[in-house]
């Protein structure tokens, strides 16, 4: 017989496990329309706010363009505006697809990760630049970095917990306390970055870190609040002006006694008919009756689009 306090205990790992699963990505939230492709099959997806995505997928944002995506429990990414990235990951089970690393190809992004769960902590942040590995638990990961491949540069900023930055694993670490900064400067050959090569195939790029400079975390957390809360009263602004056109197409509506178009009584409609111009009256039933057929030199009459106005009669 199993004791109530071993149900207990098992009820409780169940749940730990279930809460312990690794998430889907999710987008949070964007501005614009960005670019989202899966990566099996090149098929493009519209984003949509709370659309999960279980596959890896490429992120391309344009001018005026960001994108919020959730990794995991207390664990997103900000693709800034002209930036471009993938998210790659795999299915553990048929059903749980778990998120491996987040490559930065080129562009501004935001990382916030102060999860405790072990699958959000191993996710891996590479570029071309750099390779980092997982992050220790209570050690939030929160970090800008600004990656420009045309001239073989890579900036960090440190959020309030501090990040220690280095190109891979066994590379110099940079160790930059809140709203610090550090750029690397690459080596170009023949548009390439180009790499000094280890032992046992490892690698770091050729180039130097420059000194440590302060950066502004503030403003550019600013920068990114105030594009999402632009587009928002951009958003806003549209549902009034939409909501405003309904109310007047419905005050012309309610008032007129002919439809499709509006029109009054004995109001006349003109209209081309297969390149004739017709010219209907609003009768007192509220039709649209008395079909004629205008002559050539009464085509004048007729415009682009039907028109409505006082008869010519």
């Amino acid at each position: 017989m199993i004791k109530k306090n071993n149900i207990f205990f098992l009820a409780l790992v169940l749940l730990l496990a279930q809460n312990a699963t690794a998430a889907i990505p999710v987008l949070k939230s964007y501005v614009g329309h960005p670019l989202i492709h899966l990566v099996d099959g090149n098929v493009k997806v519209e984003p949509v706010k709370g659309k999960k995505i279980e596959q890896t997928f490429t992120v391309k944002t344009a001018a005026k363009e960001q994108i919020k995506i959730e990794l995991g429990k207390d664990f997103y990414v900000i693709v800034f505006p002209e930036s471009s990235a993938k998210v790659e990951g795999y299915y553990i089970t048929k059903k749980d697809f778990k998120v491996k690393a987040v490559n930065f190809n080129s562009g501004r992004f935001y990382v916030k990760n102060s999860s405790n769960i072990e699958d959000d902590l191993t996710v891996i942040y590479q570029s071309e630049f750099f390779i980092w590995k997982n992050s220790e638990k209570n050690n939030q990961r929160e970090f800008f970095v600004e990656l420009n491949p045309a001239i073989a540069q890579v900036r960090f900023c440190a959020g309030e917990a501090g990040i220690a930055a280095s190109l891979f694993d066994h590379e110099t670490v940079k160790n930059l306390k809140f709203q610090e900064g550090a750029s690397f400067q690459g080596v170009l050959k023949n548009g390439e970055l180009e790499f000094d090569q280890l032992l046992q195939n490892r690698k770091i790029p050729k180039g130097e870190w420059k000194e440590t400079f302060t950066c502004d975390f503030k403003q550019i957390l600013k920068e990114m609040n105030d594009l999402e809360a632009s587009e928002i009263a951009r958003s806003k602004k549209a549902a009034q002006t939409k909501k405003a056109e309904e109310k007047k197409r419905k005050q012309e509506y309610d008032k007129s006694v002919c439809h499709e178009p509006n029109g009054q009584f004995n109001e006349c409609l003109w209209k081309w008919e297969e390149k004739f111009c017709i010219r209907y009256r609003c009768d007192g039933q509220g039709q649209w009756q008395d079909r004629q057929q205008l002559s050539k030199n009464q085509n004048y009459h007729c415009e682009t689009k039907p028109k409505v106005s006082k008869c010519d009669y």
